[in-house]
């Protein structure tokens, strides 16, 4: 068969990959991607009926398809989970840590149980995942591990200061992977992006505002889930520990980098200026939170 993502399919002929948060959003649009080009799945995701739904949409599909409805806060069962599905297919190419969870509110409104959460699921669990199976990729000396954080990582916007800080760890975990496996088969990299379209709202504690802010920030971009996607398995066949989404995280990264003072100065004003607009296409009713 002609594959889309040839690069991918070549390093990895054994198209074998694990996608958490795979029911909804990013995670869905990168296994639909990645099921088009013949890859063996393992969905992960602790919505059951989205995991159903998505299964009956590969029924077609020849390669194994395969899901775990647990919530990737549950170490054991992730681990479980992921361990099962390397045994059966003699291990795995690509892990795709794409579960994610949102958290809105100034430093003054956290909760504690809201942080834990937000770390357990865009922190543990994605080293969790990581951990369950980097033994089979250094067997082989093969496969790669996607982490998927967000320009949030560096851009320090104000009343996102929780899933900022989980973000950036996000990316201190892909750039540990890179420096332990250096010299390998096993790689890594990490995804960063503005908003673009998905379900994050859905997927967003916090703040009284926090699913319908969030929900206006999304519509705000013209880019899709799918976009993404796409753009995301072109930057890993590229190469590189880092894969920039639009060109709006590129250009915020490098002023942050090399002018952070500058940086600092304006995020309060730019982030007004973008919650504001977020505020009012939800009033308009042209986005709704999920």
């Amino acid at each position: 068969m002609a594959h889309k993502y040839k690069r991918l399919a070549e390093k990895y002929p054994m198209r074998r990959a694990v996608i958490t948060g795979a029911a909804a959003g990013l995670g869905k649009a990168l296994a639909c991607e990645l099921r088009q080009d013949g890859w063996s799945l393992l969905l992960i995701d602790q919505d059951a009926e989205g995991l159903a739904e998505l299964e009956r949409e590969f029924e077609s599909s020849t390669a194994e398809i395969s899901s775990a409805a647990i919530d990737v806060a549950d170490d054991r069962k992730l681990s479980a989970a992921i361990a099962s599905f390397c045994d059966r297919n003699g291990g795995v190419d690509l892990l795709v840590n794409s579960a994610g969870i949102g958290l809105a509110g100034f430093s003054d409104e956290a909760k504690a149980e809201d942080l834990r959460k937000v770390f357990e699921v865009n922190v543990i669990a994605p080293a969790v995942a990581a951990a369950a199976v980097l033994p089979y990729m250094r067997r082989s000396d093969c496969g790669h591990v996607l982490n998927i954080a967000s320009a949030a990582a560096y851009h320090c916007l104000p009343w996102i200061g929780g899933y900022s800080a989980s973000k950036a760890a996000v990316v201190a975990l892909t750039e540990n992977l890179c420096a332990e496996n250096h010299g390998s088969g096993v790689t890594a990299s990490v995804m960063v992006s503005a908003f673009f379209q998905s379900s994050m709202s859905k997927y967003t504690i916090g703040a009284t505002l926090a699913k319908e802010r969030t929900a206006g920030l999304m519509a705000m971009s013209k880019l899709t889930a799918r976009d993404a996607a796409v753009l995301t398995l072109r930057g890993v066949e590229a190469g590189g520990p880092y894969v920039f989404i639009g060109s709006q995280a590129r250009v915020i990264y490098w002023i942050k980098r090399w002018l952070p003072r500058v940086w600092l100065r304006v995020a309060r004003r730019l982030s007004e200026k973008a919650y504001a607009e977020a505020d009012a296409i939800i009033a308009s009713g042209a986005a709704r939170a999920s």
